[in-house]
């Protein structure tokens, strides 16, 4: 089974990446300390995305030459229904 992800939240779970730049502009932290909460949050991101088995990323805005290239790879899987075959199952 494919899957794909057009889009996950970069802010963290408990949105760390939001006070982490809050922190920052009071002064509390660094550039430094604020790049590496990013960097913890994407690479955790990443893990989550790997362990649930998304295999395909597209970062918006996405690339239209990549979409259509999506698109067309994914055609192949989708069967057309024949004619009297009744409603698609929700």
């Amino acid at each position: 089974m494919l899957k794909n992800n057009l889009g996950y939240p970069r802010m963290g779970a408990n949105r760390e990446l939001k006070k982490a730049c809050e922190q920052y502009w009071s002064g509390a932290i660094g550039r430094e300390q604020l790049l590496l909460v990013a960097k913890s949050i994407r690479q955790l991101n990443w893990k989550l995305q790997q362990e649930a088995g998304i295999d395909l990323h597209l970062i918006k805005p996405v690339d239209p030459v990549k979409l259509q290239d999506l698109l067309e790879r994914f055609s192949r899987f989708v069967v057309p229904p024949t004619e009297g075959a009744g409603p698609l199952p929700s």
